[in-house]
């Protein structure tokens, strides 16, 4: 499992909620994917399943739109074309993500790690059941 952000030295902020799962789904817009975004608060977006199939190098069925989306996503962080992607199994292609994110500095994205911090959690839960009860403590 790989986490990747933005450079600090490229002064980029990006604050988008994109999920693509196995080339076959897409959602993009405001929500969190969180009971309260998804059923609550307001929120615009759109979940796309599109019906028009290809076929994958990993020789998968997959929806073209879906695999376009993540193949220009794929671009923008590894700076190949889409050629080059679109050739690729997928496995190929998430190497050349971590091979983007080690580079020389002309990509936009590097590792990023999730290190565990102490918090104070300063909301009482009775509190905390009534504003949002999804939320789990850890």
């Amino acid at each position: 499992f790989k986490l990747y952000t933005t450079k600090e030295s490229k002064q980029l902020y990006i604050h988008s909620k994109l999920v693509i799962v196995d080339d076959v789904y897409v959602s993009l817009g405001s929500a969190n994917w969180n009971r309260r975004s998804m059923t609550s608060d307001t929120e615009i977006g759109i979940n796309i399943v599109d019906t028009e199939l290809v076929q994958s190098p990993d020789n998968i069925t997959v929806n073209k739109l879906a695999r376009n989306f993540r193949i220009q996503k794929f671009m923008e962080a590894t700076k190949l074309t889409y050629d080059k992607l679109d050739a690729m199994t997928f496995l190929e292609a998430c190497d050349a993500l971590e091979a983007a994110a080690h580079d020389d500095g002309t990509s936009i994205i590097e590792p990023y790690s999730v290190e565990d911090q102490a918090h104070f959690d300063f909301v009482p839960d009775a509190l905390r059941q009534i504003v949002d009860p999804d939320v789990e403590e850890n």
